[in-house]
């Protein structure tokens, strides 16, 4: 608790500090809201290495420039809406712990998308779920090349009732 500065007490007379009757372990969600002012690389690095959530929603532009390399926090759920930093590692280091992946303005292409799924396929991700991920420039054949194809032919028979 030392590293809030509590301006109030409890309203309901407990003495306890407002902020610890809402405070889980873990965390159900870290948000960081869209703002005018871009986050630093610090608060977005803190944000990503927090390890008492088990969600992440970072919806705030971040300063350019940022460089990141280390681990994540232990997460189910990732959303960055600004992802102009991340790297291919950052996404396979991502994407290999948690279960749900928003990655929105990426700086990626057809070519690292080839390579993400080839990891995906070799079984780098088994808790993956769910990705969204929005890639610029999109060519199927450059995402798909080199993987092995096999046509499953299948009978569907759809009815529809009123």
């Amino acid at each position: 608790m030392n590293q809030f500065e509590l301006k109030e007490r409890n309203p309901h007379g407990s003495g306890l500090p407002v902020v610890c009757e809402n405070v889980q372990n873990p965390l159900e969600v870290i948000y960081i809201c869209p703002s005018e002012k871009a986050l630093s690389h610090e608060e977005v690095i803190s944000a990503l290495t927090a390890r008492r959530a088990t969600t992440l929603k970072i919806a705030a532009k971040i300063k350019p420039g940022l460089l990141y390399s280390g681990g994540f926090g232990l997460f189910n759920s990732v959303q960055i809406t600004h992802c102009q930093w991340m790297t291919m590692k950052n996404l396979i280091d991502l994407t290999s712990q948690c279960r749900i992946v928003y990655a929105l303005n990426t700086r990626f292409d057809s070519d690292d998308m080839n390579k993400f799924i080839k990891q995906w396929m070799y079984g780098c991700m088994i808790r993956l779920k769910v990705m969204i991920l929005n890639v610029e420039r999109t060519n199927f054949d450059a995402i798909f090349r080199g993987m092995d194809e096999e046509r499953i032919e299948a009978k569907k028979t759809f009815v529809y009732t009123l």
